[in-house]
């Protein structure tokens, strides 16, 4: 079995069901006949660029591209709100301001809601950087974020 095939194979079974784990991954393929170590999933997870996203019930895989949930403000409104001073595009990065010693606790509200724009954060004392994957993901979730602080 080829390594794109393999890739194939994964991006067939996460377009068809709900896959939360890369063990998932691993025993819907050997379902298909294909065997991989769970090595080689994350591998292939990391080369398709496939992210986690906030489902039912948990978390599942999807394409960096498919179309994803509208981003839910309930979890991140109090944080922003609290918080919050100031939120600032740079390429395809958002600094996020917060008074000294609150930009851990936004962080984690952010991290926790999964974002699929979101590659990851990085929190000092009163800043936050978010790692967005995109110029235009930056923008819209730039939007998105401000909207929160209204």
């Amino acid at each position: 079995m080829t390594r794109t095939a393999r890739q194939e194979a994964i991006l067939a079974i996460v377009r068809s069901r709900a896959i939360a784990t890369q063990e998932e991954l691993v025993d819907a393929l050997a379902a298909r006949d294909i065997q991989a170590t769970q090595a080689t999933v994350s591998r292939d997870v990391r080369q398709l660029g496939l992210v986690k996203v906030a489902a039912a019930g948990g978390q599942r895989y999807v394409e960096p591209r498919e179309p994803a949930a509208s981003l839910d403000p309930e979890p991140l409104r109090g944080p922003f709100r609290r918080w919050v001073r100031a939120i600032e595009p740079a390429e395809a990065l958002l600094v996020v301001r917060t008074p000294p010693g609150h930009a851990n606790a936004v962080a984690i509200a952010i991290d926790q809601a999964s974002l699929p724009q979101v590659s990851g954060t990085l929190a000092g004392d009163d800043t936050i950087l978010l790692m967005v994957r995109s110029r235009e993901d930056a923008e819209e979730l730039h939007g998105e974020l401000l909207a929160l602080l209204e």
